[in-house]
């Protein structure tokens, strides 16, 4: 019998038809920033909303990592004082890995 207290996968793309903005915030410092649902579903691909800080291991810059990062989905508020943070590029770093044979 399945687990009824298990929480169901959330896509980013099922929370771009409810919401736009996914508010990124650390405990610790409180530093906020907002980000497009849509720039993050193209970063990550179309993955669980809370694995987004979860599995790619976030950290603040504000307070050197100290504190714990949330995601909530939310659109902005005047009041709030955050900033959007936008999706310019995604860059690829090859890395060569070499092997040792005998000659």
């Amino acid at each position: 019998m399945p687990d009824p207290h298990r929480k169901k996968d959330y896509l980013i793309s099922q929370a771009e038809r409810n919401a736009r903005y996914a508010l990124i915030w650390c405990r610790y410092c409180k530093q906020r920033r907002y980000f497009l649902l849509a720039d993050l579903r193209e970063a990550f691909g179309d993955i669980d909303c809370d694995s987004i800080v979860d599995h790619y291991n976030w950290k603040c810059t504000g307070c050197d990592g100290n504190g714990r990062i949330d995601l909530r989905l939310e659109d902005p508020r005047a009041s709030d004082g955050g900033t959007l943070r936008r999706l310019v590029r995604i860059d690829t770093i090859r890395r060569p890995v070499w092997r040792d044979e005998p000659l």
